[in-house]
Order: structure tokens, then sequence, then C-alpha cells
């Protein structure tokens, strides 16, 4: 899980149940539980023995990323039209 590079590494140690390797850290140190959540989250297909399962995480994963380079596309396409009518009329002028 600490190898992940987007997991923050002390929180992994507390989720671990190795946060009295970290001296101090339970008492200063208090996520709260929907942080370390989002934490685990960042962990979970590599915590997972399942091919499958990492393989469904990848799917959705590529499917949000698709979803949203398709809005961009389409902002770009309206914003691209916008330019175009605004030459047109620039132009009639």
């Amino acid at each position: 899980m600490k190898l992940e590079n987007e997991v923050n590494s002390n929180i992994a140690e507390k989720i671990m149940g190795h946060s009295v390797s970290i001296p101090l850290d339970n008492t200063y140190f208090t996520p709260t539980l929907d942080r370390i959540f989002v934490e685990f989250k960042k962990a979970i297909q590599e915590l997972t023995i399942d091919p499958t399962i990492r393989q469904k995480a990848l799917i959705t994963k590529q499917k949000e990323e698709i979803s949203e380079l398709q809005k961009e596309r389409l902002k770009s396409e309206q914003l691209e039209d916008r330019i175009k009518r605004l030459e047109q009329i620039y132009e009639q002028r």
C-alpha cells in the first residue's frame, strides 16, 4: 500500500495498524474516516488479489476518463462553433 505513490504514507500506516511505529501519531495525527477511506480507495487495486477485480477497476477508471474526454471534446467543439459565428458576425460588419 505504501508503494502506491498517491497514498498518504501516514494514513497507510494507520490503515495497516502500524501507527505505533510513528511516535505520537496516535495522539496528534487523527484523520477523519472519510479521509482514511479516500486514501484506502487509492490502494484497492494494489491490495486486490483477484485479477478480474483489478480489470473491472481499470475498466471503470478508463470509462470515467473517456467520459471526461468526451465532455472536453464537446466543449471544444462548442467553442469552435462560437468562434466561427463570431467571425461571421465580425466579417459582416
